[in-house]
């Protein structure tokens, strides 16, 4: 597993010398982190290692429903949100799920958006993508941890969400 998180790390940092204007997400030293170090469940502290591994910065808030949810900013400007899903207690909440989301602004090349989509879908089976009402597409992963994820996991999990949201927004660019 320490090679696959390794060898992803590298190509994000392979890719990131290749796109001035969007540059991925520099690897990190995830020798930090215990990457087989069992998380138990999933809220805004025990993501936090891993995150912080992935993003340049991220901050932890309640929204209007008292519910927790982080907004991450990857070294290479993409934005994202962490919701956590499937949660039981109050503090600390311990949830089985996380949902990361992007979205982008609406194209200037809107009539390319629908196929740009489903080519995003065939690639990225795991992955739901869309537009919202206003036009701006968005993409949502779904992370499943019924009973524990490694650190080292939760790691590819973002490192992988932010590659693969840059090069979708790279696309919608038209680069």
């Amino acid at each position: 597993m320490h090679k696959i998180v390794k060898s992803t790390l590298t190509a994000l940092a392979v890719l990131a010398s290749s796109s001035a204007s969007l540059a991925l997400a520099q690897p990190a030293d995830i020798s930090t982190i215990n990457q087989s170090e069992i998380i138990p469940y999933l809220n805004s502290k025990t993501v936090e290692p891993a995150l912080k591994t992935v993003t340049g910065n991220h901050l932890a808030s309640i929204n209007a429903q008292q519910q927790e949810f982080i907004t991450a900013t990857a070294t290479n400007g993409l934005q994202f949100e962490i919701r956590f899903t499937n949660c039981e207690g109050e503090k600390p909440i311990k949830c089985k799920a996380m949902g990361l989301l992007s979205t982008w602004e609406k194209p200037k090349k809107a009539k390319k958006l629908n196929k740009q989509i489903a080519a995003f879908l065939i690639d990225h089976p795991l992955s739901n993508a869309g537009v919202l009402d206003d036009g701006s597409p968005y993409v949502y992963r779904h992370v499943i941890a019924d009973f524990g994820a490694p650190q080292g996991n939760l790691v590819s999990e973002f490192a992988n969400f932010i590659r693969d949201m840059t090069s979708f927004g790279i696309q919608l660019q038209g680069k």
